[in-house]
């Protein structure tokens, strides 16, 4: 019921399981406040969490994944993006073999990720306060292998 009848912007609400449909993580839609996470996607410094939480503040993948020359991936790039050698799992693989596509732990929390969030749009109250996102308030089962 705390799910389900959430309507405090404040709470979010993730499954964490070592199993998961599909081996990823991942939100309910865009600004959403549920999801799933696969365990081994949040450990080791990975910034599964943080991409997905983007989701739940209405971030969304990028449209171009083959940023090659373009340096760091921001935070919304998904897997399988074609970045440049250094931020690859394998530096040394071709782009789209085994290992030759965006790492997750190279991306970080850029400017334009930021400007992103359109935050000059929000409704802010007498507070200072807005809300950014909206609820989905979906209950997760945990998977079955």
């Amino acid at each position: 019921m705390d799910v389900h009848e959430n309507t405090d912007p404040r709470k979010n609400f993730f499954r964490v399981e070592t199993f998961a449909n599909g081996n990823i993580s991942f939100v309910d839609d865009i600004n959403s406040n549920t999801g799933y996470f696969k365990l081994d996607n949040l450990l080791n410094n990975s910034t599964t969490a943080a991409h997905e939480f983007g989701h739940t503040i209405g971030l969304e993948h990028p449209e171009i994944l083959d940023i090659r020359g373009r340096g760091t991936p921001g935070i919304m790039y998904p897997r399988g993006t074609i970045v440049d050698p250094v931020f690859q799992y394998d530096p040394k693989a071709a782009p789209l073999q085994p290992g030759g596509t965006i790492n997750p732990f190279t991306r970080k929390v850029l400017l334009n990720d930021i400007a992103d969030l359109r935050l000059d749009k929000l409704d802010f109250d007498e507070n200072g306060l807005a809300v950014l996102g909206a609820f989905s308030s979906v209950w997760h089962d945990a998977h079955q292998q």
